[in-house]
């Protein structure tokens, strides 16, 4: 406990001298269960019955406790079940809206104006401005807002900012107070894969507890809270239970949302939820088919979506894939063109680069401003001017390429020995720049962090030639976090995984 402004609260500092504390585990708790029992039987042994109930109902009561104790778990009912290595840390409430919304405030918030970490109101105005710009893709459901509506940001809007927006700090926040925030992200960032090494696992292990360590040197002891401490047991619960985001509570909270607007009134709410739940799964498929099916005016299209909570994943998972390549489809209707010169140069480029062949004499093709790829990513172009509030146009390709895609085309080349028919044409950012935003600390330097496939990369200019790319190549898409037009310079992340959802 320390005192703050009037009062005092309980906080978490991490230990410096033996910061590998050993963690509960059951054998302990049941221990401390057991004194914790026999001091209630020696408290009661001799008094009226109705006075053991008394004594026992004071001790859990006020809080008393042994250890942490307070009195006996009903999961001690399941036999070969490991309770204390099942509570772990859910990072949506302990790292989304835990420790990156307190830091949030940390920065924000006028009674800390006399800190060094504080950004005034200049500085506020111009991350503002940054955070408007951000043009999210289909994959993440809010599209970014100003601090002003700090009140109404979700967790999965602190998790955006942390991943993929972090860059609109760099030149506001002190470098220090930058760096040391870097090394949460790049944490996440591991953590939030769909497959990651062991080894890398428990190296960011070691940077977390740096992380924990060094806030309470950077912003306080006071402001050590309780999530800052759950981020140290992360990396231990991913090591037992996989990658964080495969025992996250994003999608039960997003369950609880939907049992609330299931209800219109405030009698017999459990009647009402499961009534209207089975009504709109026993339309929801046709209501897909009709949107997917038909042209339907926009009101009626909203109207259905919200209604059926219909999301963009649903309508691209009912979709059925009929391309050569197995796991990619072209939408909407094909616009038959003619073949340029930097066209063909581009095409002829790419098919040199994977095999010898003679002058390719393209004619004609067919483009495309829709690709749907693995039934989950959709990809447009920079041309596709139906979602202005969406970047849908960034790929991460193989051999740790960012890109552009400026046209999606499609045309037979059988004729020369490949069976791809659906390529990109556009530009591969980074032409002068490829800096990764990896965390170096100076009393880490015996660690070296790998960088990771579409690790925020800073980019600066496009590749000022058409290039073209196989659809095939395409690994993930990738968010432009930060775009400064009067330097071209832009700061791209990839999705971290393609399973997680908010």
């Amino acid at each position: 406990m320390v005192k703050i402004g009037r009062g005092s609260t309980r906080v978490y500092p991490e230990p410096t001298s033996n910061p590998t504390l050993a963690p509960r585990t059951v054998e302990q708790h049941e221990r401390d269960l057991m004194v914790f029992q026999f001091n209630l039987l020696l408290f009661t042994r001799y008094t009226f019955p109705y006075r053991i109930c008394f004594s026992i109902q004071t001790v859990l009561g006020t809080g008393k406790r042994l250890n942490g104790i307070k009195g006996p778990s009903p999961f001690l009912a399941l036999l070969n079940f490991d309770y204390v290595q099942a509570q772990v840390p859910d990072y949506l409430h302990c790292v989304c809206h835990g420790g990156i919304k307190f830091l949030v405030a940390l920065w924000t918030e006028t009674k800390y104006f006399k800190e060094p970490w504080y950004l005034d109101d200049r500085k506020t105005k111009i991350l503002n401005a940054r955070l408007k710009q951000m043009k999210p893709p289909y994959e993440i459901t809010r599209t970014s807002s100003p601090l002003s509506d700090i009140g109404q940001w979700h967790a999965s809007d602190f998790r955006a900012f942390a991943l993929y927006y972090f860059t609109a700090l760099e030149d506001l926040l002190p470098k220090v107070y930058f760096d040391h925030f870097l090394c949460l992200i790049y944490g996440m960032q591991v953590l939030l894969q769909e497959e990651v090494k062991v080894n890398l696992v428990q190296d960011v292990d070691i940077l977390l507890q740096h992380f924990v360590r060094e806030a309470e040197i950077l912003y306080g002891q006071q402001n050590m809270r309780f999530n800052f401490h759950l981020i140290t047991h992360l990396v231990r619960a991913t090591l037992h239970w996989g990658c964080i985001w495969s025992w996250s509570t994003f999608i039960p909270e997003w369950f609880n949302g939907v049992l609330v607007s299931s209800t219109n009134g405030t009698q017999y709410v459990p009647e009402q939820m499961v009534k209207n739940l089975l009504i709109k799964k026993a339309v929801r498929s046709d209501a897909i088919t009709l949107i997917l099916k038909y042209n339907l005016p926009q009101n009626v299209l909203v109207l259905l979506k919200d209604f059926l909570n219909i999301s963009h994943h649903d309508l691209l998972s009912s979709l059925d894939i009929d391309s050569s390549v197995s796991n990619l489809k072209l939408l909407g209707a094909p616009k038959k063109k003619l073949a340029s010169k930097e066209f063909q140069s581009a095409i002829q480029k790419y098919f040199s680069s994977v095999r010898e062949l003679a002058p390719l004499h393209i004619r004609s093709y067919y483009s495309y401003k829709r690709l749907l790829f693995g039934k989950k990513s959709m990809f447009t172009t920079t041309s596709y001017t139906r979602s202005p509030k969406r970047i849908n146009y960034c790929a991460y390709m193989k051999n740790d390429v960012f890109f552009i895609i400026e046209e999606i085309v499609s045309f037979n080349c059988k004729a020369y020995g490949t069976t791809e028919d659906v390529f990109l044409l556009g530009r591969v950012m980074g032409s002068i720049s490829n800096e990764k935003y990896s965390p170096a600390p100076k009393c880490l330097e015996s660690l070296h962090f790998f960088n990771l496939p579409g690790q925020s990369t800073k980019c600066v200019g496009l590749s000022s030639t058409l290039v073209a790319f196989s659809a095939s190549d395409i690994i993930k898409k990738a968010i432009v976090g930060f775009n400064n037009c009067l330097t071209e310079t832009y700061v791209v992340t990839a999705l971290p995984n393609s399973v997680e959802t908010d």
